[in-house]
């Protein structure tokens, strides 16, 4: 799968430089691509972490203003074999090629870009490649009671399975609502020993302390976060 998902970033940056489709078009393809779910995920066999962050990125082309004069840095990137080295490389370049100002400009083409999308996927939830991880990402959010027994079974699950969801996971749940879910987090802990390193490795920032919230980072000493 790691050959596969690199074989389609490549012909999605042939298409668009060679002009057999729109910059739009292969936007499109990227972001469809992205949003199915059909990619090997961060815990599973073949998954390739440089060839998704550049399908990522195509998906995103309008957020991040990728215009023709990136398509070699993309190039560039999708043959690293260091992600983090890539990433660097890749951000220096956008320094060098007009900063945030031209780009931010440049990112309003509906000509170019597309239209807005209008397939109902939020910003926050976008960076999740899995439709149900987008699914359980939201329900969080807007009805955590809802969403309380499959976060449960997650926690309680053994790995293989992706942990940085898990982690954001908590951090939504103990942000908008800790006095509420702190009793089950605390119980989640000591009855599944598999919950507590998405527990304590939740980072939560920007919101007023509260008793529940408080209750929350006394456990996360406690297990040594």
């Amino acid at each position: 799968m790691t050959e596969e998902v690199r074989a389609y970033v490549t012909g999605l940056l042939d298409s668009w430089e060679e002009g057999t489709a729109r910059p739009q078009d292969v936007f499109r393809d990227a972001r469809t691509s992205w949003l199915s779910g059909a990619w090997p995920k961060s815990f599973e066999p073949g998954h390739d972490p440089i060839g998704m962050e550049l399908l990522f990125m195509l998906a995103s082309a309008r957020e991040m203003a990728l215009t023709d004069a990136d398509i070699p840095e993309l190039r560039t990137f999708v043959d690293a074999r260091d992600l983090g080295k890539a990433q660097d490389r890749l951000f220096a370049h956008w320094e060098a090629t007009g900063g945030s100002s031209a780009r931010e400009a440049a990112s309003r083409s509906d000509d170019y870009y597309g239209p807005a999308s209008a397939d109902d996927v939020d910003d926050i939830e976008f960076t999740f490649s899995d439709p149900d991880d987008r699914r359980l990402h939201r329900l969080v959010r807007v009805d955590p009671e809802a969403a309380w027994p499959e976060l449960r079974d997650r926690l309680c699950a053994a790995p293989s399975r992706d942990d940085l969801l898990l982690d954001d996971l908590v951090e939504d749940l103990m942000f908008h609502d800790p006095d509420r879910f702190i009793d089950r987090i605390e119980a989640i802990v000591a009855e599944c020993p598999n919950a507590r390193e998405p527990v304590a490795r939740a980072h939560i920032g920007g919101r007023a302390s509260s008793p529940g919230l408080e209750r929350f980072w006394a456990l996360q000493e406690r297990l040594g976060s």
